[in-house]
């Protein structure tokens, strides 16, 4: 054999080898693609439900306080109820109110964003029937950034007298 023809074999057996290394890589940068794209997916499945659980921490919190203080549990019902309420009862019964609306908004809005929306619909109907249920209680101070849960609210109220005008 030749230094021409020896020199041209080593030449293709070059090219063979370097043609499995491009597909090795790309299969190498494909698999770690996958992953790559797996990984992500489980990051935002879980950021999502830690999301989530924030909104039931702050349920469970709330529920717990009127569970746990009787103080605060009998201005709750009394405020529910329409009983008359000193000026001080009537802020702190404000207040509760104003935190219920702020879990209730906090939770729809995650609802939404993670398009869950039979969810997000059962915190504006809870809103909506307290507040028809219970007309003498303050209606809800809106502040900015929740209008689409307001909208929601608004449509949860009609849609709740429509079906006890039936």
């Amino acid at each position: 054999m030749d230094h021409q023809t020896f020199a041209q074999l080593l030449g293709n057996y070059g090219e063979f080898v370097g043609a499995i290394a491009v597909v090795a890589t790309l299969i190498f940068v494909g698999i770690q693609v996958r992953q790559s794209r797996l990984a992500m997916s489980e990051s935002n499945r879980l950021a999502r439900l830690a999301s989530l659980d924030e909104s039931r921490r702050g349920f469970s919190a709330w529920r717990c306080m009127l569970a746990t203080d009787s103080a605060i549990s009998s201005l709750w019902r009394a405020g529910l109820a329409g009983d008359d309420l000193d000026e001080d009862q009537r802020f702190r019964f404000s207040e509760l109110l104003q935190e219920q609306q702020f879990l209730l908004n906090t939770a729809y809005d995650r609802y939404v964003q993670y398009d869950m929306s039979d969810r997000a619909n059962m915190m504006a109907r809870a809103l909506a029937v307290r507040s028809e249920q219970n007309p003498s209680i303050p209606k809800p101070i809106w502040l900015p950034g929740t209008e689409e849960f307001r909208d929601e609210v608004e449509r949860q109220r009609r849609l709740y007298r429509d079906t006890q005008d039936q």
